[in-house]
């Protein structure tokens, strides 16, 4: 019998990842990091205006399969950013944002991680190190990790007829008694 095959489900509804913490290259001040996700459109996270502290990492409590991640940028519908995004240190997309009045969305493989990063690699569209988020969503399948394998059922036999004995010796006596005299 093969070994099982590992599948993995897809979810029927997507699903919010919880994010239990956060790390930013900087903050300026009053606007701090957990603004970007505290479900207020009205305060957000800013870093301190160069590039290379334009980060900010989003923490889960465990490994979650993320597939999706909205942000609502500073000034959003008019500037773009070159972004990176990675979910637990890989890299699932790359380039310029697009202008978006709300939410700018971004789906890509699923990928399982413990964390969500977004990084600028340069300056936004009016030559400045400002990356500020109003707020973020971070959706996925759930709980990421190892797929569960699903079992493969064993094959039924084919039913046999039973083995004809043979008598001792290997032979056979016949009794020819329907030609007798």
């Amino acid at each position: 019998t093969p070994p099982p095959t590992p599948t993995s489900t897809p979810p029927e509804t997507p699903v919010e990842i919880t994010i239990t913490g956060s790390i930013a290259g900087a903050e300026q001040a009053g606007n701090e990091k957990e603004n970007s996700y505290d479900n207020n459109e009205s305060s957000r996270w800013a870093n301190d205006g160069t590039v290379p502290t334009a980060w900010i990492t989003y923490n889960f409590a465990q490994s979650e399969s993320v597939n999706e991640v909205k942000a609502m940028f500073y000034k959003g519908s008019s500037r773009t950013y070159p972004l990176r995004i990675l979910v637990g240190g890989n890299e699932v997309w790359s380039g310029d944002t697009t202008t978006a009045a709300g939410y700018w969305t971004r789906s890509f493989t699923a990928t399982a991680g413990d964390n969500l990063k977004i990084e600028m690699t340069g300056d936004n569209s009016v030559n400045s190190g400002w990356l500020s988020i109003y707020e973020v969503e971070i959706w996925g399948g759930g709980t990421g990790g190892t797929p569960t394998p699903t079992p493969t059922p064993s094959p039924t036999p084919s039913p046999t007829s039973p083995p004809t004995p043979t008598p001792p010796g290997g032979s056979y006596l016949i009794n020819d008694d329907f030609n007798s005299d």
